[in-house]
């Protein structure tokens, strides 16, 4: 008897100690990864569809996925998304994956990127201070030439609210162009977005900007820290 209560409570105590174990070692890796400097310099990777027996899973280049079932002679087939994800400074959003990156980071207290296109051009700007549109606007018209420029207002349905900024039409050199810019109060300075677009003769922004401002709509948001 006295053998039985002894391996009950030895057992007991192997339970409780992997238990807590492995409670620490959860913990140690989410501090870990919370802690993990990202290179926001660096290009987004391609993302794939993972589909498993008509199921599909998001997987990364370079990154680990768990797939929540073990299937026995699964149907497996891997897809190629057309976008990528755009994952930095607390903003995210999807854009066409043959866009070029371009980061300027040189600046420890203001944040650039570009993605661009044949005919369009998304620049995402962070600033430490407060940044408006309506003074981004102001400072570009000068830029193209006061005589070849006019600014208006403009507004976007960015993840469900419906967002106003300011819209620059430029003339340069026989072509025009649009800039639409939004801004953003972040916790810590502001943000800048600011959509470019080729113009036709009958001044249409381009098919490609188009599908760019659609994919802004479904997919834009600005992720809290914490």
């Amino acid at each position: 008897m006295f053998n039985k209560l002894m391996l009950s409570l030895l057992l007991a105590f192997l339970i409780f100690s992997n238990g807590t174990m492995y409670a620490q070692q959860q913990a140690e890796k989410k501090v870990a990864a919370k802690n993990m400097v990202v290179d926001e310099s660096i290009e987004p990777a391609d993302s794939y569809k993972l589909l498993v027996n008509g199921s599909e899973y998001e997987i990364f280049a370079g990154k680990d996925t768990e797939l929540p079932l073990k299937l026995d002679n699964p149907k497996i087939s891997l897809k190629l998304e057309p976008f990528k994800t755009f994952n930095y400074g607390g903003i995210y959003l999807q854009y066409p994956r043959y866009y070029t990156f371009e980061a300027d980071l040189a600046d420890k207290e203001a944040s650039f990127w570009n993605l661009s296109g044949k005919q369009s051009i998304l620049m995402i700007q962070k600033y430490p201070a407060e940044m408006d549109h309506k003074i981004m606007a102001t400072m570009l018209k000068p830029r193209f030439g006061e005589e070849n420029t006019t600014v208006g207002e403009c507004s976007m349905n960015l993840n469900g609210i419906v967002t106003k900024g300011s819209k620059v039409v430029a003339s340069i050199g026989g072509s025009s162009i649009s800039q639409e810019i939004f801004s953003f109060k972040l916790n810590s300075g502001s943000l800048l977005l600011i959509l470019q677009n080729a113009l036709n003769e009958k001044g249409e922004p381009s098919e490609e900007g188009q599908i760019l401002r659609e994919l802004l709509t479904s997919t834009f948001k600005i992720q809290t820290a914490g």
